[in-house]
């Protein structure tokens, strides 16, 4: 979510805010009045609840915008740290949302596997192949994304560890370890039908 959509949804909750705080004060004058109508009293309350539910969904969305874009944040330093460059980082971001709609996969799960990933390979093509290996793992395994590109980060530096637990194939059948790339080979779904990396 850019800055600007986040900009425009703290102004609303704002302006919520004071138009509740503005109710609540006639709902206090209508409750002092005891002449009042039981009608307005019911509509002023019936007002007042459909008011805080507005409040409470604009502050939810303010929130998980805020904690997107420290995810996005957060992505973007990984990447810079590891030497990728502006345009690499918006390719990138660009790949999650891509990869987000053609899977149904929430970017806020994707957002901190790729900085796994990244850290581990300092290649951002790299990571991008891992995590849609990783999402596959996850799938067909029925593990979490995260777990599994921790894994994924380790295998590619060597230890194959945890990728065995999760039931992914690391070792031939005398019992020696595959090479990294024959482990990602037999872990793919054939029928990834994702954005290339």
């Amino acid at each position: 979510m850019d800055s600007r959509t986040l900009e425009i949804l703290l102004k609303a909750r704002d302006e919520a805010s004071k138009v509740m705080d503005g109710a609540s004060k006639n709902a206090e004058r209508s409750f002092g009045n005891i002449g009042g109508s039981i009608k307005k009293l019911a509509l002023a309350a019936g007002g007042l609840f459909a008011l805080k539910q507005g409040i409470d969904f604009i502050s939810g969305a303010v929130s998980d915008a805020q904690e997107e874009a420290t995810k996005i944040a957060s992505l973007s330093t990984v990447m810079a740290n590891t030497g990728a460059t502006d345009a690499q980082t918006e390719a990138m971001l660009k790949f999650v949302d891509a990869t987000t709609l053609a899977s149904g996969v929430a970017d806020d799960q994707m957002y901190p596997s790729l900085a796994k990933l990244q850290v581990a390979t300092k290649d951002a093509a790299k990571s991008q192949d891992l995590l849609l290996v990783a999402m596959d793992v996850a799938a067909g395994r029925e593990k979490d994304l995260g777990a599994v590109s921790e894994a994924l980060a380790k295998a590619q530096n060597g230890n194959v560890t945890g990728l065995g637990r999760m039931g992914v194939a690391v070792k031939d059948a005398a019992g020696k370890v595959l090479p990294f790339d024959k482990i990602l080979r037999t872990s793919r779904r054939p029928t990834t039908a994702l954005p290339p990396p």
